[in-house]
């Protein structure tokens, strides 16, 4: 699965002039507000319980549940294993979700199948099929790779799509398609930068 563009970096930069409040803070439950007190921009709440961590606010909700101090669980996640958090998600945002289809993953699996069938199927130390061979590319372009964007039609194009006869995409349903949203992987991000600020404070209050 492909991530998408948002980073530490471009998280630290959401976040540079934010504040946190704590509202609660008792063993693990907690809540935690973090905003930059101008505009609202990029403000979210941290709030945990026994085995559960729900971040809410600007760019999405997402609840996690693992482990019975959910800052233990996270901390230290600096590069986060996003397929593993993702495992953990109770509920996930209903606006943009935790995944999407991506058009081209679409397209570099089924040209990368295509590639894997052509080198089986055609014989091109001796020249005869080169002409065969750039006829089954065009048409998988024709067929299958034109018009993207709805993940049941792209996904039906490639499944029915033959050859001589041979299904070339025959278990093309079990291609991962999908990519992580902006809003996941943002808090994903934010949850663990959260903590550190959290442990940042304890740290000073010692």
């Amino acid at each position: 699965m492909k991530t998408m563009t948002v980073t530490k970096q471009s998280l630290l930069e959401d976040v540079k002039n934010h504040k946190m409040t704590v509202l609660v803070d008792t063993e693990v439950s907690r809540i935690l507000r973090f905003d930059n007190h101008l505009d609202g921009m990029y403000w979210f709440d941290i709030v945990t319980w026994g085995r559960n961590l729900v971040i809410t606010g600007d760019c999405g909700t997402y609840v996690f549940c693992r482990s019975n101090d959910m800052f233990d669980f996270f901390r230290g996640r600096h590069d986060p294993d996003l397929a593993y958090l993702a495992e953990k998600l109770v509920a996930v945002d209903k606006r943009d979700g935790h995944e999407k289809y991506d058009e081209e993953t679409f397209r570099e699996r089924v040209l990368e199948w295509a590639e894997e069938f052509a080198a089986e199927y055609f014989d091109l130390e001796e020249g005869v099929n080169v002409d065969e061979r750039k006829l089954f590319f065009e048409r998988i372009n024709e067929e299958v790779l034109c018009d993207l964007g709805s993940q049941g039609m792209d996904l039906s194009k490639a499944l029915y799509f033959e050859w001589d006869g041979h299904l070339v995409f025959q278990d093309f349903w079990e291609v991962d398609l999908t990519e992580y949203t902006p809003r996941f992987v943002w808090c994903c991000h934010a949850i663990v930068w959260a903590i550190d600020q959290y442990d940042k404070m304890k740290e000073t209050e010692k």
